[in-house]
């Protein structure tokens, strides 16, 4: 892991802390009830892989316990999974995930064909965001995919994991779709679409290029 990777999981806000904390305790209960994909995951998995040459490189940030780590290289793709919590990563038994912050990717420009990140951007205070896309576009490639989803909705604060059993907090930060495609806009992505779906809250799915989309005529 590069080494400014290493000295970003030291710090950094303290909504992320507190958030990878609850992760950590909750990992076992969060890998048992998340063990099956909904629907949107799996067609925006294939929208990904549509993007990615056969036997390509894609990053799965906020992999959690590496369920979609396994459905993307069930697509023939080499996958990196990465995550902050390390009791998320032990959560199961799936090769290749490696601890990481987002805002500090251990990846080299460049490096990977497509991203995904499914549910985990939401966890990140709303002023951070930014360093987490500019991340996401210095290690993806001209023309590389972005599959992407976030809570819909106003406002930010702590939650309480209730779902799964606990009282601990995970941070959420949720988006109207205006302000996202524009931050995604100045981060370097063109949106290729966007989607609302319910999952116990409404959010919003993003499948975006690395540069400008083409106008369709």
């Amino acid at each position: 892991m590069a080494e400014r990777s290493r000295n970003a999981l030291a710090g950094g806000h303290a909504q992320i802390a507190e958030t990878r904390q609850t992760y950590d305790l909750i990992a076992s209960e969060f890998a048992r009830q998340n063990s099956v994909a909904a629907a949107e995951v799996a067609e925006r998995l294939d929208e990904l892989a549509a993007t990615v040459p056969a036997g390509g490189v894609v990053a799965d940030i906020g992999c959690g316990p590496g369920r979609d780590v396994t459905m993307l290289r069930a697509r023939g793709l080499h996958v990196a999974g990465l995550d902050l919590s390390l009791g998320q990563l032990r959560a199961s038994a799936v090769p290749g995930l490696v601890q990481a912050d987002m805002r500090h990717l251990p990846l080299q420009a460049g490096s990977v064909h497509g991203i995904w990140c499914w549910a985990a951007l939401v966890h990140l205070p709303r002023e951070v965001l930014p360093q987490a896309l500019s991340e996401f576009a210095r290690i993806v490639r001209s023309d590389g995919g972005l599959c992407m989803s976030i809570a819909a909705g106003d406002g930010e604060g702590f939650e309480v994991a209730t779902p799964y059993g606990s009282d601990h907090r995970r941070w959420f930060t949720r988006y109207r779709e205006p302000e996202l495609t524009a931050l995604l806009a100045r981060a370097g992505f063109g949106i290729r679409n966007t989607r609302r779906h319910r999952a116990y809250r409404d959010w919003l799915s993003v499948h975006a290029i690395r540069g400008p989309v083409e106008a369709k005529g």
